[in-house]
């Protein structure tokens, strides 16, 4: 009788390392968008010990013998940590590997991958950056381009101390965005950036506020809501309605999705095509984050960046 109880407790606790080696497989390596490169092979020794663990468990329950379920929680206990080390310290073996096939080596190219860089420099999270070009002047009219100018060049001026004359720089700016287009940059997990050409963080986030605005959780019955979106939506709302201070961590979908992969930086990145003077180096260009815009100033020289000032488009 003690041994039939002893046997069920060690099904129990397999079961539940099961499901959390699966949960954390699957979300992780993002396989409700597809299976990849990444989590087959870096991911192989979490399969094989999914595989492993529903073998010893068939064995307990059949043959009765205590040690299959003692092996079963030992590969669990293996392999947690192993996919924690993933998502913390290597990235890009949890992420789909970047689509770089769509790579242009450009010097325009070049100028945004440093941009890049040099915004994720100060911070140990890298950056998801949407795959298409920022077109924030798409519906700007004469006026919006002449208070640009006025109040790009005074603030160059008077704040930066830089006197040059940026009105051509900025028309350029404008004509190279007036619609957006595909990167053909490099992904760079060491410089902090990845271009997103899955949609991965924004299928994560798509429809948060769409359904927490529309209807409550239970209302919600139409089909475009899929399984993830359903549960995420309802761990939003658990942990919304909770206060912080007690320590619940995930309040929303993105926190969900920071969860498991806790370097990502959950700002929204989006980066417009450069406008750069190659006589004086000067360049500018629209870098977009969560809710703001902003046209950064450079100058380029000897291979680098070197970051003059910024202006927030929005008050212009």
């Amino acid at each position: 009788m003690k041994k039939q109880l002893i046997i069920a407790v060690l099904v129990i606790v397999n079961l539940f390392a099961l499901l959390a080696l699966g949960l954390l497989y699957f979300f992780v390596y993002d396989l409700r968008f597809a299976l990849n490169v990444n989590a087959i092979i870096s991911g192989l020794p979490v399969v094989a010990g999914i595989a492993g663990v529903i073998t010893l468990v068939f064995l307990l329950i059949k043959r009765k013998q205590l040690r299959f379920g003692v092996f079963g929680i030992a590969i669990a206990v293996i392999l947690l940590p192993y996919l924690v080390v993933l998502m913390y310290h290597f990235p890009a073996l949890v992420l789909p590997k970047p689509l770089n096939k769509h790579y242009i080596d450009s010097e325009e190219n070049r100028l945004m991958a440093l941009v890049l860089k040099d915004n994720s420099a100060s911070s140990p999270s890298y950056d998801f950056v949407k795959p298409m070009t920022s077109s924030y002047f798409e519906s700007w009219k004469a006026e919006n381009v002449a208070n640009l100018k006025k109040e790009l060049n005074e603030d160059m001026k008077y704040r930066y101390s830089v006197d040059f004359d940026f009105s051509k720089l900025i028309d350029q700016l404008i004509e190279a965005n007036s619609q957006s287009v595909p990167l053909t940059i490099k992904s760079s997990f060491k410089d902090g950036y990845y271009i997103d050409y899955y949609d991965v963080m924004w299928k994560w986030t798509a429809n948060f506020f769409e359904i927490s605005e529309k209807a409550p959780f239970d209302e919600v019955k139409t089909s475009k809501w899929d399984f993830y979106h359903r549960i995420n939506s309802r761990l939003a709302d658990y942990y919304r309605e909770r206060d912080p201070d007690v320590g619940m961590f995930i309040r929303y979908p993105e926190d969900v999705f920071n969860t498991y992969h806790p370097n990502v930086s959950m700002t929204n990145v989006k980066i417009s095509r450069p406008a750069y003077d190659p006589e004086t180096g000067y360049m500018l260009i629209v870098y977009e984050g969560d809710a703001n815009g902003l046209i950064y100033t450079y100058k380029y020289e000897n291979g680098g960046l070197i970051f003059i000032g910024s202006l927030e488009i929005w008050t212009v």
